[in-house]
């Protein structure tokens, strides 16, 4: 058997300012905690993968406010602990 090589789509996407923002910070806190290179694409991509794995476990009220959020683009980003996503992802209890 031979095997296929999938050659990765590159999609052009615009990011709210205020995602962008927090994307950031994660993405730095997150090269900080784990001591390795993540370029910001591959910490965009996990987000989104971590959202549509989480997608069913979100219930029509929370659906609402996420529409909401971005359709009026009133957002509190800077209140979500960034810090407890990074002890999930790395696996580490106590971070920098």
């Amino acid at each position: 058997m031979s095997k296929t090589t999938r050659i990765p789509k590159r999609l052009t996407i615009v990011i709210n300012p205020e995602i962008d923002s927090k994307l950031r910070e994660i993405h730095g806190q997150l090269i900080a905690a784990d001591s390795k290179n993540y370029s910001f694409s591959k910490v965009v991509n996990m987000m989104l993968l971590a959202g549509i794995m989480s997608a069913e476990q979100l219930d029509h009220q929370h659906w609402h406010i996420i529409k909401e959020t971005l359709e009026h683009k009133k957002m509190r980003l800077d209140e979500i602990p960034s810090r407890e996503y990074l002890t999930k992802i790395t696996g580490k209890d106590q971070l920098m």
